[in-house]
């Protein structure tokens, strides 16, 4: 199976995209490593993201045959009515093992989303992290607070249709 990543090798590892069909198995590590092994959580958290419509791509840097860093970016159209207003980028699920971390092999990740998102004609890219100076080198910038509530049909009005589409 190979060792540990070492400094010098990780400088030469570059991420791969992930296949559709590889999913699955890449979030059984996800939720193992990210949500302590309660299998299903991301798919439940995130059940847009990472539905199979949804225009998202994964990269992942392997060690060994096994994931040790990922990374995932998804589109997101924001419309008002039939009016397009944001052609956004999201960037979630960036995790390293702790055996591999301080190497840049998420760094690497993220910056292939970020490819893959610019190819896709987002000019602008959104990052959800609890330590925004670890993408600082990487072009992101503080930019607000995330904050979460819950909007019923009934609070809109019959002109307020304010939708994502994800499929991008």
């Amino acid at each position: 199976m190979g060792g540990p990543v070492t400094e010098p090798a990780a400088r030469h590892i570059e991420p791969r995209a992930v296949a559709r069909d590889e999913i699955p198995k890449l979030l059984r590590w996800l939720d193992d490593r990210l949500r302590r092994g309660l299998r299903g959580r991301l798919r439940a958290e995130f059940p847009l993201s990472l539905s199979p419509a949804a225009a998202s791509c994964h990269f992942v840097v392997e060690q060994g045959g096994r994931p040790v860093a990922h990374s995932m970016g998804f589109c997101v159209d924001a419309r008002l009515e039939t009016r397009k207003l944001l052609r956004l980028g999201l960037i979630s699920l960036v995790y390293t093992e702790p055996s591999a971390r301080g190497m840049g092999l998420a760094s690497r990740c993220v910056e292939a989303c970020l490819e893959a998102l610019r190819d896709r004609d987002r000019s602008l890219a959104l990052l959800w992290s609890d330590r925004p100076n670890l993408y600082r080198r990487l072009g992101f910038r503080l930019s607000g607070t995330e904050r979460v509530f819950r909007v019923k049909p009934t609070d809109l009005r019959g002109d307020d249709r304010l939708e994502f589409d994800l499929a991008g």
